[in-house]
């Protein structure tokens, strides 16, 4: 399902970025990720996050 919203190809290598952030961070993996999105929000000034 994408609920109405446009599905978009990635030239992303998700299972290689997981695995760095596995590496990076010492807390859980969701947490790593957590903390990712909310700072590349925080980056660009955005006012509101929605998850």
């Amino acid at each position: 399902m994408n609920w109405g919203r446009k599905i978009v190809k990635s030239k992303i290598d998700f299972r290689h970025l997981l695995n760095d952030l596995r590496d990076v961070y010492t807390y859980s993996l969701e947490e790593a990720v957590l903390v990712e999105l909310v700072a590349n929000y925080l980056d660009t000034k955005c006012k509101k996050i929605r998850f």
